[in-house]
């Protein structure tokens, strides 16, 4: 028996975005899935047979955005003929170069018909001329 009310959490989701990392990085198991750390079962998906990946070489090329200098990553990508990642993933968003403009709000039509019958009428609670 609880002496106290504890209620209850609703549960969170969030997206989270994939940690940065070559797209040919993938377990023995899936190719499409792979860990964020060096780990003996990641595999490089670069050539036909895929090739073990030291600890040390997974954490420089291919668990970053640095995977690109990689050379099997660069033979892969001369090989298929595929493009480049996009620069996109490599550089930050560029920022605006000025603040945009502010915008006076506007008012609604009903309010702009009942300022100008008052304009017309002399205004509020005065009598028209």
């Amino acid at each position: 028996m609880c002496d106290y009310y504890e209620p209850e959490m609703p549960a969170v989701e969030r997206e989270v975005p994939d940690a940065p990392a070559c797209p040919l990085l993938g377990i023995a198991a899936d190719r499409r899935t792979r860990y964020t750390f060096p780990h003996p079962d990641h595999r490089c998906y670069a050539t036909a047979a895929p090739a073990v990946i030291g600890p040390s070489h997974q954490a420089e090329f291919c668990l970053s955005l640095g995977f690109m200098p990689c050379d099997r990553y660069q033979s892969w990508q001369y090989e298929s003929g595929a493009s480049p990642q996009p620069s996109a993933l490599l550089e930050p968003p560029a920022m605006p170069t000025a603040p945009p403009e502010p915008v006076a709000p506007k008012r609604p039509a009903r309010a702009r018909r009942s300022a100008a019958r008052s304009s017309e009428i002399g205004g509020p609670g005065k009598p028209a001329q």
